[in-house]
């Protein structure tokens, strides 16, 4: 089974390199998308086994799409440039990976984070 991944990034610069280079280590991405809404139906339209979460998109947390996730039991990490995000008690235990973003050192987190039959 291929890999694969959510991708939800408001920045398309981000967006696009994460895509590009996910692909190229042999993921499967669903998205980018950019928004609340569209990540909220990427995950009911597609087969994923991760996911990698802007926590801010266009001024909106990206938590609903956290909920969801964690209620399927899909690893996820967040993605912030922002270190001043308080992250919800529920999600306090997420992997938080800073920006500007190393892609290598993602790649190896999200690799950590994935089960070993899905991802």
């Amino acid at each position: 089974m291929k890999r694969s991944v959510l991708v939800v990034e408001d920045d398309f610069l981000i967006a696009y390199d994460l895509k590009t280079q996910m692909e190229g280590e042999g993921y499967d991405v669903s998205g980018p998308v950019g928004s609340v809404e569209a990540a909220l139906k990427a995950l009911e339209a597609h087969d994923i086994c991760s996911a990698v979460l802007d926590i801010d998109l266009h001024g909106t947390a990206s938590f609903p799409v956290a909920e969801a996730l964690k209620e399927k039991g899909i690893p996820f990490m967040f993605l912030s440039g922002n270190c001043a995000w308080q992250l919800p008690r529920e999600f306090s235990d997420v992997l938080v990976h800073g920006k500007p973003v190393s892609v290598p050192k993602l790649l190896g987190e999200l690799n950590d984070l994935c089960e070993p039959d899905c991802c």
